[in-house]
């Protein structure tokens, strides 16, 4: 009798931590997700890159709460590296007054090099 009200108390207290558990994933899951701020923010971007003909179909971009990533597929890196982050500093600049917020920085991943600001 003593071992069955044992077991029943482990199985309830399995049971109540996997709930436990389980919200916790959700919640953190939810924390991780972009606000619409952010996915306005990666829109931006998404424009800016799409009026450059030869980008088209060489980027891909992800939104997150504090960094906006940028994966390029073409070219390996930037052809002038100092050029290209003074260019991110002003797109951030603009983006500070559209938004009216302080913009998650901007990371562009190319093959060969990874640049954020």
């Amino acid at each position: 009798m003593k071992h069955r009200h044992l077991f029943l108390f482990v199985c309830s207290v399995i049971a109540l931590l996997s709930i436990g558990c389980a919200s916790w994933n959700e919640k953190k899951q939810q924390l991780n997700r972009p606000t619409p701020e952010d996915m306005a923010e990666a829109d931006y971007i998404r424009q800016i890159l799409s009026e450059d003909p030869d980008m088209k179909g060489t980027y891909a971009i992800v939104p997150g709460q504090e960094v906006t990533t940028v994966h390029i597929t073409w070219p390996d890196a930037p052809g002038d590296e100092a050029e290209f982050r003074q260019s991110l500093r002003e797109i951030r600049e603009e983006m500070k007054l559209y938004f009216v917020r302080e913009p998650n920085r901007l990371r562009f991943i190319f093959k060969t090099v990874t640049i954020e600001e």
